[in-house]
């Protein structure tokens, strides 16, 4: 297994940040809280313009510094501009490829929900995954937990650092670590 520089992953939502208004001063606000409670890397997973953007990326910066600098890392998920100042960019189950021109300068990881998305995702390339919903979560209620037992499995089976999603709470956080996964992303943990 590949070693990353973080463990903890805290994930962005715009519905729970209080700044409708101004995205762009909420997620730099929001990713201050999230370091102070523990997050040493942070997804940014909204739906911005191209302006906003670029604003957060400008402000990230300035509040942050450049990346190999700053005391995090700093990951996007969907939206992919390979010149922006981040350290990989992140995507869902639909994108079964590593889009042309990230690797190696990026991190790119991939969402899987099943043993086989995880095998999968290995053999296209990805530097990391997301293994999820591990427990029942509030963001995906009508969505069946895959479980510790099947995180065991995919962490055993791919060589990949496996990040544990869904319903992870700093209580259960040791138990998907002690099942093999090498950290842990979390939306409603970090708000």
């Amino acid at each position: 297994m590949s070693a990353l520089p973080f463990r903890r992953i805290a994930i962005s939502s715009l519905a729970a940040i209080k700044h409708p208004g101004d995205p762009v001063s909420g997620l730099v606000e929001w990713t201050r809280l999230a370091l102070i409670q523990g997050a040493d890397a942070v997804m940014f997973r909204e739906n911005l313009s191209e302006f906003e953007w670029q604003d957060l990326m400008e402000s990230m910066v300035q509040r942050y510094g450049l990346p190999g600098r700053r005391p995090f890392v700093l990951l996007v998920n969907g939206a992919v501009d390979a010149s922006w100042p981040v350290d990989g960019f992140h995507f869902r189950e639909n994108i079964e490829v590593v889009p042309a021109g990230l690797k190696p300068k990026l991190l790119v990881g991939k969402s899987t929900h099943s043993i086989e998305e995880a095998v999968e995702a290995q053999k296209a390339g990805f530097d990391y995954l997301f293994f999820s919903p591990i427990f029942a979560t509030g963001s995906h209620p009508n969505v069946e937990p895959v479980g510790v037992k099947a995180l065991h499995t995919v962490c055993s089976l791919v060589k990949l650092p496996v990040f544990a999603l869904g319903g992870v709470s700093s209580e259960r956080e040791q138990e998907c670590l002690d099942a093999g996964a090498w950290g842990t992303a979390a939306i409603n943990r970090y708000l």
